[in-house]
This record gives C-alpha cells, structure tokens and sequence, in this order.
C-alpha cells in the first residue's frame, strides 16, 4: 500500500503571523489492484488536472460543502458545479462526494433548505 501527500488549495493561518505558512492537501491511496484519491479540504485549482496526469485514479473521494458564500469561500471549497468539472479534467472512473460536518455555517445552510 503507498500513501501519496498531494497539494490542495486552501489558506491556513493558526497565529497572527503565520498566514499560508503550512499546507493543505489530499492523498491517493494505491496498492496492486486499486487506487483512491481522497481531495481533502480544497477549492477548485488546476493541481486536479496535475494529480490526475500523474497517477492512475480510479476512485475520487471529493469533499463538498461550505461553499457559501461562493465570494468568499469558491478559494477554500469546492461547489458542486467545480466538484464535477474537477472530476471530468482528472479522467477518473467514479466520483463520490464526501459531506463533512465540520462547519457550523454548513449544517445552517441545510437546515435552511429543509425549513424553505
């Protein structure tokens, strides 16, 4: 089994002055038979195409959600629109989304939609 660090496109900032000091980033999981390639916490950016060109996806596990404001989150999260031009650029077989429940204003916006 090889695990592969692969970059993602987010900000980071734990102190006042340590602002994209660190990185972000996803991984591809491979053995003899399969590969998977979990994108981490990440917008839309041209390393998918990169990614894809270099290893041999077969299954993409892509995180989506707490993508509004798209003005100021479309840099850090990935919307439904670019989830799928992301999959259609890296040539993969299957595309699943991942939903994760980290973000208060995400669960909010769920919320909402049911009450609407």
């Amino acid at each position: 089994m090889t695990y592969s660090f692969v970059p993602a496109q987010h900000w980071t900032k734990r102190t006042l002055t340590d602002t994209n000091t660190s990185h972000w980033g996803g991984w591809i999981i491979e053995n003899n038979k399969q590969s998977g390639y979990f994108v981490g916490d990440t917008g839309y950016f041209r390393g998918f195409k990169e990614i894809a060109m270099k290893f041999n996806i077969q299954t993409v596990l892509m995180p989506i959600g707490a993508y509004e404001p798209e003005w100021f989150m479309k840099v850090s999260h990935i919307n439904p629109e670019d989830a799928v031009k992301a999959f259609l650029s890296e040539t993969q077989k299957r595309l699943s989304r991942c939903i994760t429940g980290r973000f208060v204003w995400r669960m909010i916006q769920i919320q909402k939609r049911f009450k609407d």
